[in-house]
């Protein structure tokens, strides 16, 4: 708590100086009467170190909420927020390409996703062997579907260099995946239901209050923008390909 108190310090310190040095760049463009590429960037540069500041704070808030642990997806993301921010300044100032740029966050999102989307599955283990089996396989298709989704990513059309074997592929592993999430959450409802101490799913799900836990709204958005589309355009690419 100590070492989290004092990260929090920096952050917020970290934040406060981007802000004081962007209103300064500001006010010096206005008074010169030139607000040129240069200060454009730097302006932009600062508002990405204030933009990921403040993500940093939110987590730093989230993390120190009680219940339910999600280590790994936290990790990830303390992280990549520092990554996030070099490449960011790298984007701005076109060292890269904005084509690697969008597909380097895209890389980012991905990890976040998969990351979050295991700790979930981590919140079922213990209740039965059967259901510790489904969840570690279902893990693997996780880190699998990741995997698979990097040619996704980093090729226009992965097709073309891996084949259509690797639309099959991907849709199969989708396929897997989803399944075997669907199953955990069928034997978990029916194990809760004979063990009255355990918890249910919306318990797992849900704070002290009743709300969805932020970070299952995270992984429902990653789902719909990210892994469900890719799916969807490989089954379509594979049908069209196939003549059928």
């Amino acid at each position: 708590m100590k070492n989290i108190a004092k990260y929090k310090k920096y952050v917020i310190n970290t934040l406060i100086f981007s802000l004081i040095s962007a209103a300064l760049v500001a006010v010096v463009s206005v008074v010169i009467g030139s607000f040129n590429d240069t200060s454009q960037k730097i302006i932009w540069i600062l508002a990405s170190i204030v933009g990921h500041a403040l993500l940093n704070i939110a987590l730093i808030e989230r993390s120190e909420e009680p219940g339910g642990s999600f280590e790994l997806f936290k990790n990830t993301l303390y992280a990549l927020i520092p990554v996030s921010i070099v490449t960011s300044v790298l984007g701005i100032t076109t060292v890269l390409s904005s084509d690697l740029t969008g597909s380097l966050y895209q890389l980012y999102l991905l990890a976040v996703g998969v990351s979050l989307h295991v700790n979930i599955l981590q919140l079922f283990k213990g209740a039965s062997k059967l259901i510790d089996k489904i969840v570690m396989g279902n893990i693997f298709f996780t880190c699998l579907l990741g995997i698979l989704l990097l040619p996704q990513i980093f090729l226009n059309d992965p097709s073309i260099e891996l084949g259509d074997y690797y639309y099959r592929i991907l849709a199969a592993a989708g396929i897997v995946d989803v399944t075997l999430s669907v199953l955990t959450l069928i034997y978990y409802k029916i194990y809760a239901q004979h063990h009255p101490e355990a918890k249910s799913i919306m318990q797992l799900f849900t704070k002290h209050n009743g709300k969805t836990r932020v970070w299952v709204w995270i992984l429902i958005v990653f789902a719909l923008i990210q892994i469900v589309p890719a799916i969807i355009f490989g089954v379509f690419s594979l049908f069209s390909r196939s003549g059928i």
